[in-house]
């Protein structure tokens, strides 16, 4: 994934963001931005507040502290400027797959036309190879094809970020792999600002530009890995990925290492 022009002003803000529940700080003095074309993945240990994160992005959370902005201004729900890509599918199982697709249309591009709606829907099923499933229902489809119908309904909205919550976590490695080409190539033609949850140390080297190290809780960002890899056929390519994956196995490692000596000692007194 290439670098992305870092003088121009960013999409997304984040900016020193605290958040969490009652006395208990979920997220703490989180910081970055994203500029179009940035595909930043957020690595950390179950329970360090990714997934919480998103929600404070998606505008619906807000902050304690700090702040978050998009385009310059606090993100509300519903905006069409944001959509977001889930690990279960999250379709409507009484709908068919144009439908589906349609939905993300009908709630954040209220704009658009019946026919506009029903063009674009086609436009993104094709693009994920499932225009001909598209009077079928979610039970008719495999894991695979339930998910690439969510990514053409989180594209299709045509957002300047697209939010990913381990979207391929419930898949096997050979669905997984394809889905990851599939989004690749539509974030490359496309220049979206992708923010993307993973625990896929490898998922997160092949499709980001920046990678977040976030420490276990409360979330910090103990450091922001920029990604420059050569292309896959040069000779450099095997040792530079290698290193690369050395470095964020270690701080993962670190992490859930340091999360299970506290959980051994137990609460404070």
């Amino acid at each position: 994934m290439a670098t992305t022009d870092r003088s121009v002003p960013p999409i997304l803000e984040v900016d020193s963001v605290v958040f969490g529940y009652g006395a208990e700080t979920i997220i703490d003095n989180v910081s970055f931005d994203g500029r179009a074309g940035d595909f930043i993945s957020i690595i950390g240990p179950s329970g360090c507040g990714k997934s919480t994160l998103l929600t404070l992005l998606d505008g619906m959370a807000q902050p304690l502290a700090g702040s978050v902005r998009v385009n310059g201004q606090r993100p509300l729900p519903g905006e069409p400027s944001r959509s977001m890509v889930f690990q279960n599918f999250a379709l409507m199982p009484w709908k068919t797959v144009l439908d589906n697709v349609e939905l993300g249309l009908r709630y954040r591009r209220k704009d658009l036309a019946k026919k506009e709606r029903y063009d674009i829907a086609h436009e993104y099923l094709k693009k994920v190879g499932l225009d001909r499933s598209s009077k079928l229902y979610p039970r008719h489809l495999s894991g695979g094809m339930q998910q690439r119908v969510g990514l053409a309904r989180a594209f299709a909205v045509q957002p300047q970020i697209l939010l990913m919550d381990e979207p391929f976590g419930a898949l096997d490695a050979q669905n997984a792999e394809i889905l990851r080409e599939d989004v690749r190539a539509l974030v490359q033609e496309e220049q979206r600002t992708v923010v993307f949850v993973t625990h896929n140390l490898d998922e997160a080297l092949q499709l980001s530009n920046r990678i977040l190290l976030m420490t276990a809780g409360p979330g910090r960002i103990r450091e922001a890995v920029t990604v420059d890899l050569p292309d896959e056929d040069s000779d450099d390519y095997p040792a530079r990925y290698e290193a690369y994956r050395k470095q964020l196995w270690m701080h993962l490692r670190q992490e859930v290492n340091e999360t299970r000596a506290r959980e051994e000692e137990g609460p404070t007194r």
